[in-house]
């Protein structure tokens, strides 16, 4: 099984989701709908956890016995919960985003309209142009999961070190 077919083949069990370090009321807010539940549980998914960082806006507990949800406001780190996740909603954050990424997850970027200073949008509308991630906003998010489709997606690739490597090693070898 190749790294695409390994990617789409992957059930939706648990979802992870992620605000990053500043709040996106909206995101949660989104999440927090009943409608975005029942899209949710429709594909399968039994957990879900939410990170969602600063905001006034906090994840309503499940009152559902099928839908485990869990939610913390920070960790010193996340790596555990990219690599838990079976899905993961993520603002478009690069440091989420890459992480999310290189951890072969599937993805789908939530752009924080507030933030639109800091190229949330031009990461995201790259990384789904080149099939590596979907996008959606807080009010598409509910039919972006209605609508699904991971079969255009493809895993980011490794990334190419060499070029570095032998830059560092010809500028160590002039050192000496």
């Amino acid at each position: 099984m190749n790294q695409n077919e390994k990617l789409n083949s992957q059930p939706l069990r648990k979802v992870f989701v992620t605000v990053g370090s500043t709040s996106f009321d909206e995101l949660i807010a989104a999440i927090n709908k009943q409608s975005f539940l029942a899209a949710i549980q429709s594909l399968g998914v039994e957990e879900i956890k939410v990170q969602y960082g600063n905001g006034k806006v906090l994840p309503r507990t499940s009152h559902n016995e099928k839908l485990k949800l869990e939610s913390f406001q920070y960790k010193s780190s996340i790596i555990e919960d990219f690599n838990w996740a079976d899905l993961v909603i993520s603002h478009g954050g690069a440091g989420s985003v890459l992480e999310s990424l290189r951890a072969k997850k599937k993805l789908i970027i939530v752009v924080n309209k507030e933030l639109m200073e800091n190229h949330q949008l031009e990461l995201a509308e790259a990384l789904t142009r080149n099939g590596y991630a979907l996008l959606a906003s807080t009010e598409s998010l509910v039919e972006a999961i209605k609508n699904l489709d991971f079969q255009k997606l493809k895993p980011l690739p490794e990334p190419n070190v060499f070029p570095v490597v032998t830059v560092l090693h010809q500028e160590l070898n002039n050192c000496s």
